[in-house]
């Protein structure tokens, strides 16, 4: 019999990708119904093997798997998105399409007229079916839930007693979605009457056993404080459960319109735990890094002895500044950049840079407005210590004062550091710890929605932000 753990994370994958063998059987079945094995007009070339209804199924399954449509995140509650499928589909269209404009299928087109229209219609009837399919499967867990056969349960853990229409909103989020409500974890037992429905399970400090023992699924830390001490040990010692960790930090309070989030109610909220990044996405996004940093490396090249030139000119030193960077998993690697300051700009200590900073010279001053001065990492690009998208590097020196201050800054570090970010085409550039911290809550959201279309968004973010600054300031 299926464990409750096995139900909530194979079953809804399971029925995904059976459900998408059964729909692509039947789409394949219309539209190759007058014809049943592809044939090249070449005799030479004349294929007859296995019938095309029977792999072309198995091997668009393969693909969606390959590209990650199977695997679920923790927060993905039996919600499989169509979303990959989709553009899958839309591509092997495009292929057949390219097939049929060279001649290699031209004998299925020659033969039936309409083919072109039917494999539209197909394509078409097949994303449809896939999505009334998941659609079904959400549903089905609606009612699973509704009906107790599988549990979510909810812990809360507060060190203040949260305002009663925060925590009505809570409850509300929780009943819609048929969520169980395991109880809470605070500094005391509340006896007041409004809150009799809610279970106290332990103190604070008693969550990470609190947590195992009643098999929760899911944390939500209310009041958060990242200054808090408590919360981040709280954190630490739960961040290697299979539990999906939601905090509301008073730092997003004031900027829920500007930023995409899932929300709870009208709570702003954020997934600690970064999803699991699909085999394909790397291999596509490290192609995409390697391939544009081919041509910013040109331009750089191009460039370089007149930059050079005026860096030098402005101040005496080089024209490249280095400087030791943390990458992926805190390994360290050194981050080239056209010098902006002083050779001796940080005699006394690592520093920040400030808005009106007198180590900053005329040409750097430049160079740093228009974002030109990270032209040089590019090659970090080239060599995979960068990519084109991701949170920005820091030094080991404010990193080691960021985590101590913020308990979720170890899982920025866990992705590939970019060229640009979220935090930077949203905030900008951070001049004291205090903007750091809060230009950090873009790179976790970043985290919680890393995708092709994300990254592609920012960079056209970045495109907008640089041209604004270029003809718009």
């Amino acid at each position: 019999m299926l464990s409750q753990k096995n139900i909530k994370e194979k079953l809804p994958v399971t029925l995904a990708l059976i459900g998408d063998l059964i729909c692509g059987f039947i789409v394949v079945n219309i539209i190759y119904a007058p014809t049943h094995h592809i044939f090249f007009t070449n005799p030479n070339y004349q294929i007859d093997f296995i019938p095309v209804k029977m792999w072309v199924p198995v091997f668009l399954v393969i693909l969606y798997a390959f590209f990650g449509t199977y695997r679920l995140r923790l927060s993905d509650f039996g919600k499989i998105s169509i979303k990959k499928p989709a553009l899958i589909l839309f591509l092997f269209y495009v292929v057949l399409l390219l097939l049929l404009l060279n001649d290699i299928l031209y004998t299925l087109s020659r033969n039936n007229p309409r083919y072109l229209l039917r494999l539209s219609s197909a394509v078409l009837f097949l994303i449809s079916i896939m999505g009334i399919m998941r659609f079904s499967i959400e549903l089905l867990y609606a009612y699973l839930l509704k009906k107790n056969v599988i549990l979510h349960k909810v812990l809360l853990i507060f060190q203040e007693l949260p305002a009663q229409p925060n925590l009505k909103k809570i409850k509300r989020y929780i009943n819609i979605n048929n969520y169980t409500l395991a109880g809470y974890c605070g500094p005391k037992s509340y006896q007041n009457d409004d809150e009799t429905d809610l279970q106290f399970l332990g103190i604070f400090e008693e969550t990470p056993d609190i947590v195992q023992q009643n098999s929760i699924d899911e944390v939500i830390i209310l009041n958060y404080s990242e200054n808090k001490r408590l919360s981040q040990t709280i954190l630490r010692k739960i961040e290697n459960l299979p539990i999906l960790v939601r905090i509301v930090p008073g730092t997003l309070e004031t900027m829920t319109g500007e930023l995409s989030m899932r929300s709870m109610s009208e709570n702003p909220i954020i997934s600690i735990h970064p999803r699991k990044m699909a085999v394909s996405y790397t291999i596509v996004k490290r192609f995409c890094d390697i391939f544009v940093s081919f041509f910013g490396l040109f331009f750089t090249a191009l460039t370089y002895p007149l930059f050079a030139y005026f860096i030098r000119k402005s101040s005496p030193g080089s024209a490249i500044f280095r400087q030791i960077r943390l990458g992926k998993n805190n390994k360290p690697f050194m981050l080239y950049k056209y010098r902006t300051m002083l050779s001796d700009a940080e005699k006394e200590g690592p520093q920040l840079a400030k808005e009106d900073d007198n180590r900053i010279t005329k040409v750097g001053r430049l160079l740093r407005k228009n974002h030109l001065d990270e032209l040089p990492q590019f090659w970090n690009i080239f060599k995979g210590e960068m990519s084109l998208v991701g949170p920005r590097p820091e030094r080991a020196y404010f990193a080691k004062i960021l985590s101590s201050e913020i308990p979720y800054y170890q899982y920025i570090n866990k992705r590939k550091p970019g060229l640009t970010s979220l935090g930077m085409v949203k905030y900008g550039y951070a001049h004291t710890i205090e903007e750091m911290k809060e230009r950090l809550i873009y790179d976790i959201i970043y985290i919680n929605n890393t995708s092709f279309f994300m990254d592609a968004k920012i960079i056209v973010y970045t495109v907008i932000y640089i041209i604004r600054k270029l003809f718009m300031r």
